[in-house]
């Protein structure tokens, strides 16, 4: 082997490292296959010390989840076609690629509680989802236009309580759409139907947190 050739094979050796150490490889111990009432793929990898969302999901994967780590951001999502609850919860998250989530066509239950974000794109990639469900609550979000809330196509209930929101323009239709701004959990409240946005009532509230307990 020339010069040239040695040059190539150490070129593609290097290339194949780099790429190989882009992000953190799933432990295999993290696959539940058949635990879930849907008979189908668990993936949970809980208490890692992951500092991204690790590579190589299983593409049938139904639940991932990924809460109580150290991601800092969620760069990329693979296509996942089949996955129903995605639980990114109490990580440290600022920063979300939410046209990623075009990825995730059967997507219903969406968990962001207790991390860093400061601001959302659930417009981006709203219509592509099956979305019924997304808890933004316990994060640094500030403001919120219509378009970022995704209206008038998002269906899902979403959870903002406990972030520190200002009063500016972007908020106008969302205080204009309420009747009064006390009944919205801003500092606890459900929105349901973001057509309407009025509290839901207690009643349903109450079933679909009995409904999730049972993922």
């Amino acid at each position: 082997m020339g010069v040239v050739g040695s040059l190539r094979v150490l070129f593609v050796i290097i290339v194949c490292k780099a790429a190989s150490t882009g992000g953190e490889a799933l432990p295999t111990d993290c696959i539940c296959p058949q635990r879930s009432r849907f008979s189908s793929l668990e993936v949970k990898c809980t208490n890692r010390g992951l500092t991204t969302v690790p590579e190589n999901i299983p593409p049938e994967t139904v639940l991932l989840h990924l809460y109580h780590n150290r991601i800092r951001s969620v760069t990329y999502l693979p296509p996942l076609l089949k996955l129903y609850t995605l639980d990114l919860s109490n990580n440290l998250i600022e920063s979300v690629s939410w046209g990623s989530f075009c990825n995730l066509p059967n997507l219903r239950l969406l968990e962001f509680k207790s991390n860093r974000i400061t601001s959302v794109r659930l417009g981006t990639c709203i219509a592509r989802t099956q979305l019924t469900s997304v808890d933004l609550s316990y994060n640094r979000i500030t403001s919120l236009s219509e378009r970022d809330f995704g209206v008038p196509r998002i269906k899902a209930m979403v959870l903002l309580h406990q972030n520190t929101f200002r009063c500016d323009c972007n908020l106008r239709w969302l205080i204009t759409k309420l009747k009064c701004l006390q009944n919205l959990w801003l500092t606890g409240t459900y929105f349901n139907n973001a057509e309407n946005f009025y509290p839901q009532p207690k009643q349903r509230r109450q079933e679909h947190d009995e409904e999730y307990q049972t993922i």
